[in-house]
């Protein structure tokens, strides 16, 4: 029974204490004064839980604050008091005490301890010893099936064979959970061809073999490639050095064509004997010239010692040699000498006019020959045979040829090393998985592919053992729950007939909570056919009967039952509650309502009591 309750910032108040009777305790009041406030913070302290306001900041007055609940009641002759803390993101903390002894100090543990004590469970009181405003909606939508059902067998007994049924799900769970993981692993098995003992050992080890032999593959073609990019490299060297020779070569056209049929080396040995023939040529030049140009110096010293004397009538000695000349003789050696050092001024320009040609032309050979002899050393460390007997002027193109051979074989050869790339990473992903197939076997303790699949037959054949035993246990239960609430049914559909003033209706629930009912033409019912006031006055019943016969809570809490009830069947349902209390259904009841008028006749009796809520 609820003594009383104590709301703290709880949703309409900021601090209210209400005291309760025994008996029915109407709470009565205008719209919005609170009523409902009353209703929620006691199904809040005894379960932990709002049924009505699901986000927890809706129950606080004043968000900054926390809300407190203090409600006590009796079990067995025994108070007992609860406390819960709420604020505004999260629940606080929670105590329960029986006198000074405190029992739990959480909101788990006080729910678990209110949920042994009253003998209901938290969802049990919620849904059905608490009826809450618009429940009929919920009632529709949510059935209490597994809440009714849960409690009846617990109070009937059952719960031993329920305990058992749920032992055997467990286990057919379990057994699915098994067969779905060796059936998963078979199926992979066959993916991969193996089904027999030593076949995945097998796989593996050709696998092996592949792998190596692959990798053996690769590493040639990659030397290969190394190769070829080294000849790629000195023919891509040679081909600049052919770009800078030939036009040398080719710009003096008897020149190429002496040296076209030539290979490398020959034409460089020919350039190098012109470039020398050249030098030779400016030298002996050189050497003439010096030699004239000291005839001509003696022969200007004899000139300058003869001159002066070259008009002389007498005869005068040599100055040279000394002997006696004549003016005739004197005049005769000069114009000599005269003659020779002209000629010899003629010849001294025209050497040096052949130097300079010489030079020119020693010139262009050395730059020839320098051309000729880069091209010969890099031919000379060459790994291609070709490149160095092939005629010179062949050798740009098959230097062009061979280059583009070259890049063809490397990109072929790439191709390769990523095709065999390609198998190695595809067999690493096959071996990877045939490692994790036998891993996976020993993991689930089979040795071989064939025991496993014995074990599949095995374990599939005790699941369906157990499906049967599962569905056996749920038919007896069934049949037995059926059969003990026929009772309650029977008292329930003869509540309901006189409630409507028709005689022989027949009531069950189904395993979701939802009543079925048929009239004595047979006529078959849900709850969705009855109008909205019938729906609530049935809920009403089935609430108070279901609470009494399977709980040890001896009070209800129903909130506005009257409100969608024309005035007969208020009347009708306010007698049942009433006759109800007097027959011991239940020892309290709190009921809001704002009803007065059809409570006043009431008012005045024993176990009625009206507690009025005011701003």
């Amino acid at each position: 029974m609820i003594n009383r309750v104590e709301m703290i910032n709880w949703r309409a108040y900021d601090q209210r204490l209400i005291d309760f009777a025994p008996g029915i305790n109407f709470i009565m009041g205008a719209n919005g004064i609170g009523k409902t406030s009353v209703l929620e913070a006691i199904a809040y302290a005894l379960t932990g839980e709002s049924w009505i306001v699901k986000k927890r900041g809706k129950l606080l007055r004043d968000l900054d604050k926390s809300a407190v609940v203090r409600l006590t009641f009796t079990i067995d002759g025994e108070e007992y008091q609860v406390e819960r803390v709420q604020s505004a993101e999260r629940a606080g903390s929670a105590e329960l005490k029986h006198g000074n002894k405190t029992l739990a100090t959480n909101q788990t543990r006080v729910t678990e301890k209110i949920e042994q004590l009253i003998g209901v469970s938290a969802d049990f009181l919620r849904r059905i010893v608490y009826m809450a405003e618009g429940d009929v909606f919920r009632f529709l939508d949510e059935p209490p099936g597994e809440a009714i059902n849960d409690q009846i067998r617990r109070v009937l007994g059952l719960t031993q064979m329920n305990t058992f049924i749920e032992g055997l799900q467990i286990a057919e769970k379990h057994l699915k959970g098994r067969i779905k993981e060796i059936q998963g692993l078979l199926n992979d098995l066959d993916k991969l061809g193996v089904r027999k003992e030593g076949t995945l050992e097998q796989q593996l080890q050709v696998m092996e073999i592949r792998h190596k032999s692959l990798l053996a593959e690769t590493q040639t073609i990659q030397g290969r490639l190394i190769q070829s990019e080294h000849e790629n490299s000195d023919l891509i060297r040679l081909q600049q050095i052919l770009n800078d020779i030939l036009p040398i070569l080719q710009s003096d056209g008897l020149l190429w064509d002496t040296m076209q049929k030539m290979s490398p080396s020959e034409a460089n040995d020919h350039l190098e004997r012109q470039l020398e023939q050249s030098r030779s040529a400016i030298q002996e030049s050189q050497v003439t010239q010096a030699r004239l140009e000291g005839e001509q110096s003696a022969h200007q010293r004899i000139l300058d010692l003869l001159l002066p004397y070259l008009d002389r009538a007498e005869t005068l000695p040599c100055p040279v040699c000394g002997k006696q000349m004549t003016e005739d003789e004197r005049k005769g050696i000069v114009a000599d000498i005269q003659a020779n050092v002209a000629h010899a001024n003629q010849q001294i320009s025209a050497l040096r006019e052949k130097q300079a040609v010489d030079s020119r032309l020693q010139k262009t050979w050395r730059s020839r020959a320098e051309a000729s002899r880069s091209l010969r050393n890099m031919l000379s460390h060459t790994t291609m045979p070709f490149l160095v007997d092939g005629p010179i002027a062949e050798l740009s193109k098959e230097t062009s040829d061979h280059l583009s051979g070259f890049q063809d074989q490397t990109r072929k050869s790439n191709e390769q090393i990523q095709m065999l790339e390609r198998q190695m990473e595809t067999l690493e992903k096959d071996r990877a998985s045939h490692l994790a197939m036998k891993k996976q076997l020993e993991n689930l303790g089979y040795s071989s592919p064939e025991e496993a699949s014995e074990a599949l037959v095995g374990l599939e054949i005790r699941a369906l053992s157990i499906r049967a035993s599962a569905k056996a246990a749920s038919e007896t239960l069934t049949a037995q729950q059926t059969t003990d609430l026929q009772g309650i049914y029977g008292q329930i559909a003869q509540v309901w007939s006189a409630f409507l003033g028709e005689d022989n209706w027949h009531l069950q629930l189904n395993l979701d909570g939802m009543p079925i009912l048929k009239n004595k033409e047979g006529r078959e019912f849900d709850l969705s056919q009855f109008s909205g006031g019938e729906k609530t006055a049935l809920l009403v019943i089935l609430h108070t009967i279901i609470a009494h016969h399977f709980s040890k809570s001896d009070f209800l809490l129903i909130d506005e039952p009257l409100e969608h009830l024309d005035s007969i069947n208020r009347r009708s349902l306010i007698n049942f509650l009433v006759s109800t209390y007097r027959r011991g259904g239940f020892d309290q009841a709190i009921i809001a309502t704002f009803e007065e008028s059809l409570i006043r006749k009431y008012m005045s009796q024993d176990g009625i009591s009206v507690i009025h809520l005011t701003p």
